[in-house]
């Protein structure tokens, strides 16, 4: 065993030993999984945004006035212009 030089034998940079680390692709489901923790506040705020609808965009308006409104009021009452 005086001449037990593997590296001669089996030299290291065939590219099967470095095949596994270097094009090692990650199972979809993992991707995916992982894709979803790093991404899924996206998720979320386009499914509440998409879910949620303007359906009654009257009622929308509505509403809105009524703040305008109330906002109004309380500026004046703030002035002193209002009882």
């Amino acid at each position: 065993m005086t001449d037990s030089n593997w590296t001669l034998r089996f030299p290291r940079t065939t590219r099967c030993d470095g095949h596994a680390i270097y094009f090692y692709r990650t199972p979809l489901h993992r991707r995916f999984f992982f894709g979803l923790i790093k991404h899924g506040w996206w998720v979320a705020f386009l499914a509440v945004l998409l879910l949620s609808g303007c359906s009654d965009m009257q009622a929308e308006e509505d509403a809105a006035a009524d703040l305008r409104d109330a906002q109004e009021r309380a500026y004046q009452v703030a002035k002193g212009e209002m009882p």
